[in-house]
């Protein structure tokens, strides 16, 4: 499937998700902490699964692999790219998941603040990369930047020490809060010896 229509399934997906908190999902007591539970779980997700893709995956056998490994010799390739390539990536296998989770919803099948979870996370998974993709912009735009500045998505100043040689930290690019963490716990070389145990080595 080509990329625009997965942009497009992906913002149908969103008004689908917004359009059952307006009026069929009740909001579940505490929401505004499953909110932030779901938001730091798929930032904490999207360091994990970044030192996955920089150094256990290699690049001749994932097309995602090689776009992330590419991106440390050019990291402002990503900003030049056409948007819906820099969604499609992440949001196809996310889609049809996150369309069940809707469904099930829908249908009350799902408590609700495990629904709210589900939502959440799946917006934070779905938009790293774009989030990540502003990190790069010199100007992201006064929004983007307002968003930047209370950190509810990755900053560049957070997300260039990525970058900054040698690799090993702040691997996070939902939101960052992760990074100072687990880059405290080394949390990057943890997994990498745990894949290498499990038969899946660091190769990059």
């Amino acid at each position: 499937m080509r990329p625009r229509y997965y942009l497009t399934l992906w913002l149908l997906a969103c008004l689908l998700w917004a359009a059952l908190w307006l009026a069929v999902l009740p909001w579940p007591p505490g929401w505004p902490l499953v909110i932030l539970a779901a938001w730091l779980t798929a930032d904490a997700g999207s360091y994990c699964f970044h030192v996955v893709l920089d150094h256990h995956l290699r690049a001749e056998r994932s097309e995602m692999a090689r776009g992330f490994q590419a991106h440390h010799q050019d990291g402002a390739a990503i900003t030049r790219e056409p948007l819906p390539e820099t969604l499609a990536a992440v949001v196809s296998p996310v889609l049809p998941v996150w369309l069940l989770a809707a469904s099930l919803a829908a249908a009350g099948w799902l408590p609700a603040w495990l629904a709210l979870y589900g939502c959440v996370l799946g917006l934070g998974v779905g938009f790293g990369q774009v989030f990540h993709r502003w990190a790069h912009l010199e100007r992201p735009g006064p929004l983007v930047a307002w968003a930047q500045r209370l950190g509810l998505v990755v900053a560049p100043r957070a997300h260039a020490a990525h970058h900054a040689p040698p690799v090993g930290t702040a691997y996070a690019i939902v939101c960052g809060w992760s990074n100072p963490l687990f880059d405290a716990l080394a949390l990057d070389r943890c997994l990498s010896a745990l894949l290498a145990r499990l038969g899946w080595p660091r190769v990059a």
